[in-house]
């Protein structure tokens, strides 16, 4: 896996982030745990309807 994390913009220890991009995964990776463990809490505290699917974006002929 490679991944740059420049420091330019980042104020974080690059060595903290490393070792987390190395053990937990890329930053999507983590995007993506964060965001099951969101939805579970949301199904769970009744702020979402169980097993719903996100709707898939479609766009009609012109609108582009």
């Amino acid at each position: 896996m490679s991944q740059d994390i420049s420091a330019s913009p980042y104020q974080g220890v690059p060595e903290i982030e490393i070792a987390i991009i190395k053990e937990v995964g890329s930053f999507g990776q983590q995007l993506g745990i964060i965001s099951e463990a969101v939805k579970e809490l949301a199904e769970k505290m009744g702020a979402m309807p169980p097993d719903r699917e996100p709707r898939a974006l479609t766009v009609s002929a012109g609108e582009t």
